[in-house]
């Protein structure tokens, strides 16, 4: 990403502050931004203990779920029929794959078990 976007960091720093107006309130906003960043990964450190990987990624399929919605509604725009589609495939495709994923799993440990009949 740095090679990629790096010459455009600049132009993207002046123009956020340009918007928000303060240099303080846009380093006081990245700041929280991390803050809440740190304590997200945190949180799926501490899930991921508690809870199987599959729960916490069809949980995390349904946050980006939400996370779309309420984009939708807090920002009142309407979302175009081709966005919509292409966000109901990435989401259908994860939770797909999330539970083929626990099949195979679920299936590799029947294989090593043998099953004595009496």
């Amino acid at each position: 990403m740095v090679f990629v976007e790096g010459s455009q960091w600049v132009q993207g720093y002046q123009k956020a502050i340009a918007t928000i107006g303060k240099p303080m309130t846009f380093y006081m906003w990245v700041l929280i931004a991390a803050v809440f960043y740190q304590l997200y990964n945190q949180t799926s450190y501490q899930a991921l203990d508690e809870i199987s990987p599959l729960t916490f990624s069809v949980g995390n399929t349904m946050k980006t779920v939400v996370v779309i919605v309420s984009t939708v509604l807090v920002s009142r725009s309407p979302m175009r029929p081709l966005a919509a589609l292409g966000s109901g495939i990435a989401i259908l495709g994860t939770f797909v794959y999330t539970r083929a994923i626990a099949k195979k799993k679920a299936d590799t440990k029947m294989e090593g078990k043998k099953v004595v009949k009496i």
